[in-house]
């Protein structure tokens, strides 16, 4: 079974994360702080880049172990249909009204 807590335990995401830290610190933000992305340096922008891929590529995975190649597929080949997908699946769920809590996460 996959572990969905992969940013602890997964290697490369470790690794990313410090890295992302670092670029941090040598801005001046504190362990509390943080930047909108559009607003970090380019260096960190692109480690966070590479951290959602490897992010997702985790996801997709366990999606895939779990027996759920398609979604996985649709995570990988159609990410805006994905989206779209999951936040009317939120908005059946919860309602308009608490979209914002949920958008944007997959």
């Amino acid at each position: 079974m996959c572990d969905l807590r992969g940013s602890q335990a997964d290697a490369e995401l470790m690794r990313i994360a410090t890295a992302m830290e670092e670029i941090e610190r040598a801005h001046g933000l504190r362990e509390d702080d943080y930047w909108h992305i559009n607003e970090a340096p380019e260096e960190w922008q692109s480690l966070n880049k590479d951290w959602d891929r490897r992010a997702d590529e985790i996801v997709n995975d366990c999606l895939r172990d779990a027996g759920h190649a398609d979604i996985a597929a649709l995570r990988e080949a159609k990410p805006d249909d994905y989206a779209g997908r999951t936040s009317k699946g939120g908005t059946d769920l919860w309602g308009e009204d608490e979209e914002e809590d949920y958008d944007g996460i997959s």
